[in-house]
Order: C-alpha cells, then structure tokens, then sequence
C-alpha cells in the first residue's frame, strides 16, 4: 500500500530563524499561547526544562543543548529531522524498545540520551506544549504521510576504514571555527536565545552514547547534509 505524501509547508507565524512572530498569532488563545511556549522550550531548552532552570523539579534536561542544536530553527528545516508531519507519524513502532511509543515517549527518548537527562511526565505543561507546538507544524498533513525532506538523507558510505587523522585535519580546517578546536562549542554572550551559538561536540554538556548522533552512521549523515553552516 502506498503511503500519502505531503509537502513540507511551514505555518506564515514561524520565522526564517524557527522562532514564533507572536503578531501572527491568534490573540488570547490558550492555543497559541501553547504553541509560541512549545516552540520556545525548543530553542531555548536549558533555559525552561534543562539546567537553567531556577526550579530543580523543572531540569528534565542534564546538559545546556538546546533542541533546536540538532532540529535546527525549532525543527523546521528540511534534512534536520525536522517535526513537520512528525505528528501523523506517532504511534509508531520502536525498533530500540521493541514496542510501539507515542511522540511524547520519542521526546522523552531525546531528553535521556541527547539531553544526557530524564524522563518528563506526559501530562507535564512543558510536554504539552512542546506537543502542542509540533502539531502545529504538522497541520495539513495526513496520517502516516511521507514528507520530502523529513528525517536525514542517506548517504553513500565508504568500503574502506575511515582515516581519523584525516578526520582531524577536516574538523580543524572546517568545523573548529564554530565548535571550537577543542569541541566543547561556543556559548551564547545573548542572554536573548539558546545558552549555546554553536553547540558542543563532546564532553560533559553534550549527548551521551545512547544518543542517536553518538552512533557513526546517523552522525555522517547528518554532517555530510548539514554542515558546515
């Protein structure tokens, strides 16, 4: 059976940069308010769920990564794994746990690894919001729908063993003006936005190894397509 297809069609509200133009936005809507909250926990994670948080009950988060550090501009990038049409994906199967999850229970899967964190309840306002927010992104698009552009392209991978002295020599040349030579990234001087311009590679504020960008084949796809920017 061949699946519906959609094209990935961004709300007028959302900037180029992934944040909300509040003006664009229906007034005194609990809605809207959910939306414009879910979107900023995104790009400014630390800061509502992670280590920034004045309230200790409130850092979900381990590490000061931002979603939008992978989800690049609030997940509204294509080839980002982005969540436009993440909402008619969910239900779905999970090869990891061997079981069918709910798009909370995937968030939640981010906030242990990637996030080097904890679980979030499902009824917590902040998991509601950041759900409420890729509904949002997702109007329009049928259930089960592929969307050109979700997830990460392939890429072809070499026969042969990678060089990591060559592997060096690139990211010094390419990668460390942003992340820094020694990895650890760069953070934001802006107290306005994400804790991290550049996020770290490595270390104590970054994803743990059972982070899906700790595994080789997810973190050259994403590189080889998105980097550098």
């Amino acid at each position: 059976m061949d699946l519906p297809t959609a094209k990935w069609n961004l709300p007028k509200a959302l900037n180029e940069d992934g944040t909300i133009d509040e003006t664009k936005m229906p007034k005194n809507s609990e809605y809207s308010k959910m939306v414009i909250l879910g979107n900023k926990i995104l790009n400014e994670t630390s800061k509502y769920v992670g280590p920034q948080v004045k309230d200790p009950k409130k850092r979900f988060a381990g590490n000061n990564l931002s979603c939008s550090s992978c989800h690049a501009n609030g997940g509204s990038v294509q080839n980002q794994s982005g969540f436009v049409g993440i909402w008619a994906r969910f239900p779905q199967y999970n090869a990891r746990g061997d079981k069918v999850i709910t798009l909370a229970d995937r968030i939640n899967g981010c906030f242990e690894r990637s996030m080097n964190g904890k679980r979030m309840p499902s009824d917590a306002p902040e998991m509601k919001a950041m759900l409420t927010y890729m509904q949002w992104l997702s109007q329009g698009v049928p259930v089960g729908a592929k969307i050109e552009g979700q997830g990460l392209k392939k890429i072809d991978f070499i026969s042969r063993a990678a060089d990591p002295k060559k592997g060096k020599a690139i990211y010094m040349d390419k990668c460390a003006v942003c992340h820094q030579e020694n990895g650890l990234g760069l953070k934001n001087e802006d107290s306005a936005g994400a804790y991290y311009l550049y996020p770290p590679l490595w270390g104590n504020d970054s994803y743990n190894t059972g982070a899906g960008m700790y595994r080789l084949i997810k973190a050259a796809s994403y590189i080889k397509e998105n980097m550098p920017q």
